[in-house]
């Protein structure tokens, strides 16, 4: 009944601990409600506009651009922020990944399939090389390289942190 104590077993440091972690919750939560209403106002913007060639994807990072190089980000929404760029958007491409069954990949036969993967290699190693000739340093000609062969803007801010660029 009255046991060796850990801080395991106490109520109170439970309670501090879970304070702690809502606290951290807490400063997140500013910067994701953030980077949704700025998402949420790229979905209204493409959804009113006629062209087909915005999508919301590219007008997010648009919006974002100009609203940092113009207004600024709040203090209070950086720390948030950053855990949209790196964790949440890792955790959104991969379950984008997901939606696509391997009956959707066996349905394009292997010869689809390996037609894909030569057009990602090819237009990977093409896009860093023309980095390379036109003297662009190597991390961004590997960002751009990923973004233009895998997916665009997500790819990018993905494989950013790989290159540990910001």
């Amino acid at each position: 009944m009255f046991g060796a104590w850990s801080p395991t077993s106490c109520l109170w440091c439970s309670r501090i601990r879970n304070v702690k972690i809502g606290r951290e919750l807490g400063v997140l939560v500013g910067g994701v409600s953030f980077a949704g209403a700025l998402a949420l106002l790229a979905l209204c913007t493409t959804m009113l506009s006629t062209s087909p060639l915005l999508s919301p994807a590219i007008t997010v990072v648009i919006l974002g651009a100009i609203f940092r190089n113009s207004i600024g980000v709040p203090a209070w929404a950086e720390a948030g922020l950053r855990f949209s760029l790196k964790p949440l958007l890792r955790f959104a491409i991969v379950l984008l990944g997901a939606q696509i069954s391997f009956d959707q990949i066996l349905s394009i036969g292997i010869t689809g399939v390996v037609t894909v993967i030569v057009t990602l290699i090819a237009t990977f190693v093409f896009t860093a090389v023309a980095g390379a000739l036109l003297g662009v340093s190597r991390d961004l000609s590997l960002l751009v390289a990923a973004g233009t062969s895998v997916c665009g803007a997500s790819a990018i801010m993905a494989t950013s942190a790989v290159v540990k660029s910001d």
